[in-house]
């Protein structure tokens, strides 16, 4: 994702639960992991607000979807439920 400073990131998901920030220039891990499912996190997507917000949205093995906000690493809100297994695919659109 290209932020709307400039910078080019990449965020990774993993089995061990976490959702990493990476400078792409750099190579650099961005701030601490993003954690909160603890389980698998095995779906990703990212998008860029038209307020400016660059988030990221997860889906895990443990049935639930969580926002986060990459400006500060925090969780936006309460995971959203509902799913009766774990979540394999996440995607994001921005609407007018």
């Amino acid at each position: 994702v290209v932020t709307p400073d400039g910078r080019t990131l990449a965020i990774t998901s993993s089995w061990d639960g976490t959702v990493r920030v990476w400078d792409l220039n750099t190579g650099d891990q961005i701030g601490q992991p993003l954690t909160g499912p603890g389980d698998r996190v095995v779906a990703m997507a990212t998008v860029v607000t038209p307020d400016g917000r660059t988030l990221a949205v997860t889906g895990s093995d443990d049935r639930t979807v969580r926002v986060w906000d990459l400006n500060t690493g925090d969780q936006i809100g309460q995971p959203l439920t509902g799913h009766e297994d774990r979540v394999i695919a996440v995607t994001t659109v921005v609407t007018p």
